[in-house]
């Protein structure tokens, strides 16, 4: 029985399978969804692609944030993106239903200049992060890749086999957000 929607409650997240993908062509938001990682332990591994607008990508494993991109995007960086990113105060939040995404509210969100990706062209990633970026996979696309280049490959050790799912998470603050899941690699 899908249980989508009962009177003001919160939407039931469908998984996504390990080597899954999803694209995104939107709006403005907080889009969540859950992975399906299985009960083995190893390294998690989850490939993004924000074209344009910048987006911000999170795992998030039992509770905790355990990888975090920040604000990365292609055309950072971009007084107006920073300024939309530093001003929002609320956005809509959406969860994936199994095909796409459904609306479930708002949330309050209070962003500053270091949850946006070091753009100043001083920074890359081949050490695995720029600065308040936590568990981006160094070199990639390329060693010469910036901090802010919105190809971004995120990663955690899943120590333990419960919980089995994981959640991402992707904020879109400027309207006409593109992101790619391209890859989820489990253990």
């Amino acid at each position: 029985m899908d249980m989508s929607i009962i009177a003001g409650a919160r939407l039931r997240l469908k998984t996504i399978p390990c080597g899954g993908s999803i694209a995104l062509d939107g709006e403005d938001g907080i889009y969540t969804l859950e992975a399906e990682l299985g009960t083995n332990t190893g390294l998690v591994v989850v490939e993004f692609d924000s074209e344009g607008v910048p987006d911000r990508f999170e795992l998030i494993y039992d509770g905790s944030v355990v990888a975090d991109s920040l604000f990365v995007g292609d055309n950072l960086p971009n007084s107006a993106y920073d300024n939309e990113i530093t001003s929002v105060t609320t956005l809509k939040r959406l969860v994936y239903n199994g095909t796409t995404f459904d609306a479930d509210g708002s949330e309050s969100v209070n962003f500053s200049a270091s949850d946006i990706a070091v753009s100043d062209g001083s920074e890359n990633r081949a050490d695995g992060s720029g600065t308040g970026q936590l568990n981006v996979v160094e070199d990639f696309p390329n060693s010469t890749a910036k901090a802010s280049d919105g190809n971004v490959k995120l990663f955690f050790d899943k120590t333990d086999a419960l919980p089995s799912k994981i959640t991402i998470k992707i904020t879109g603050v400027n309207n006409g957000t593109v992101w790619n899941i391209n890859n989820l690699q489990c253990p």
